[in-house]
């Protein structure tokens, strides 16, 4: 191999703090490189990944709070997209909202940790008289969830005349893909990102990329506990996100699987970049 990954990782450390941090598990990523295409594809998409630390989660969540408050009436029940009782970010972007809602001028919201607690029977639902619904999350990959949620919401609470989605992060494309399918529904996402190679390259070199990520996963184990990895190839639902959160946060199914699945295809544990936390894996 021609490429000095020395000096990529040295240049990469130098513009992303974040990237410094994780000194050990660059080398280790870089050393699993099989060629100069693969070097290069590894550190072009580390150069573009949207980090979230502290800073910027606290900016994106002002964001978020100027648009729920400008959409909050009596009316309104702020819900996280959660719909069972497992923990999961959306509960806790609820919880972490409520203290910048107060700072922009919201006193005693309404708000649930779970969707399922105001599309329940009547008897148990919460705040049957809203009939206004803001959604939020922390990120949106594909959209599906998204589209599950209000899909739900429409055939369980036809009462409900107003249905907001509010979204920290998320990709462009799910985004226009929402709006092009619920143009009833206000949707917003405070960051938007791009598609880590088909939004950043065209022609030959979109063709090569592909092709190069496709040996990448090749290089990971087929399977882990009956779970699939062509069920994550190229992020979830092809959705090539490039987003990391600060510790402890869990890294999205969405990015590409090269980032954080656990093994490689003989087995070997990977000293793996991030950490994806599923009970399947």
């Amino acid at each position: 191999m021609a490429l000095d990954t020395t000096e990529i990782i040295t240049k990469l450390c130098e513009k992303h703090p974040w990237i410094a941090q994780r000194y050990e598990k660059i080398i280790c990523l870089f050393g699993e490189c099989s060629n100069d295409e693969q070097i290069q594809l590894t550190s072009d998409l580390l150069a573009k990944f949207f980090f979230v630390d502290e800073g910027v989660r606290n900016t994106l969540y002002y964001k978020m709070a100027e648009y729920i408050v400008s959409n909050y009436d009596s009316k309104t029940v702020i819900s996280a997209m959660t719909v069972d009782s497992a923990p999961d970010s959306a509960g806790v972007v609820v919880n972490d909202l409520k203290t910048i809602l107060y700072i922009n001028g919201l006193r005693a919201i309404k708000q649930v940790t779970r969707l399922s607690d105001i599309t329940r029977g009547a008897r148990k639902r919460k705040y049957p008289e809203c009939t206004k619904v803001i959604m939020v999350d922390e990120f949106c990959g594909s959209g599906s969830t998204i589209e599950n949620r209000i899909e739900l919401i429409k055939r369980v609470r036809p009462d409900i005349t107003e249905i907001h989605v509010c979204i920290m992060t998320g990709m462009k494309y799910a985004l226009n893909k929402l709006r092009e399918k619920f143009p009833d529904v206000n949707i917003y996402f405070a960051e938007t990102l791009k598609r880590g190679i088909l939004e950043n390259h065209c022609g030959e070199d979109l063709i090569r990329n592909y092709t190069t990520m496709i040996h990448m996963e090749r290089q990971l184990a087929p399977t882990i506990k009956e779970v699939s990895i062509e069920k994550y190839s190229f992020g979830y639902g092809n959705a090539q996100a490039l987003i990391a959160f600060s510790s402890p946060r869990n890294i999205p199914n969405s990015v590409f699987p090269w980032f954080w699945w656990p093994l490689t295809y003989d087995s070997n544990k990977r000293n793996h970049l991030f950490i994806r936390y599923e009970d399947a894996l």
